[in-house]
């Protein structure tokens, strides 16, 4: 076997691994949509799996100057209840995360493959900063969720601690994939639940209309 047809072979090999991946997590995607919540928790997981990295999910507030980690996800236990922590906290200034202010303010994907090259990653707020020095971060990929052109929020990819394989050009791209189909699968699920909602109040209304309606009848029975 020639070395021209060994890469050639693995090359493909690592195209169909790409591939089976995302078709896997958008499936996943597809049955969880009907829940924010529970794409949420998909979302986080399928990603991290795909890339072998932990996970964070952001959402933006309406005007874009802050931020909601509203999931998280890591295959390692310890990791995992950690970055739990961000779940669910008071929403941070945009400006106090550099991964999320630079998907914010430019539209397009933070790739820092060695982050001790990027001085400009590691000036977030003190908590920030401190946390990813904890976790030992060397790797990481903020990524843009989009609703047309407008960023609505990020998904934060992370490899942590000693001798952690740094992202690719190939692992960007599959993060972007994967970020694309979340933000659908995310508007999907929130017309949903909206129109459970309203359905729901259409047949409290109903209800309160037939009790008002038998009390009446029972007033001039």
């Amino acid at each position: 076997m020639t070395s021209s047809f060994a890469s050639t072979l693995s090359d493909a090999q690592q195209f169909q691994r790409r591939l089976r991946r995302l078709s896997n997590a958008t499936h996943a995607f597809a049955q969880a949509s009907r829940s924010t919540q529970a794409l949420f928790e998909t979302v986080v997981r399928q990603v991290a799996e795909s890339l072998n990295a932990c996970c964070t999910l952001s959402l933006l507030t309406e005007d874009a100057s802050h931020f909601t980690t509203v999931s998280a996800f890591a295959s390692q236990a310890e990791l995992h209840r950690t970055l739990q922590a961000l779940v669910s906290g008071q929403p941070k200034p945009v400006e106090s995360h550099p991964g999320i202010h630079y998907v914010v303010s430019t539209g397009t994907a933070l790739f820092a493959p060695f982050m001790e090259r990027r001085a400009d990653v590691q000036a977030g707020a003190p908590e920030i900063t401190q946390l990813a020095r904890d976790l030992q971060v060397q790797s990481a990929l903020v990524v843009p969720l989009l609703e047309g052109e407008r960023v609505i929020g990020a998904l934060g990819v992370a490899r942590q601690g000693p001798g952690a394989a740094a992202f690719e050009e190939d692992d960007l791209t599959v993060a972007q994939t994967l970020a694309q189909h979340a933000a659908l699968a995310l508007a999907s699920a929130r017309v949903f639940e909206q129109a459970a909602r309203d359905m729901a109040e259409k047949e409290l209304l109903e209800a309160r209309l037939r009790a008002s309606a038998a009390a009446e009848s029972a007033a001039l029975a």
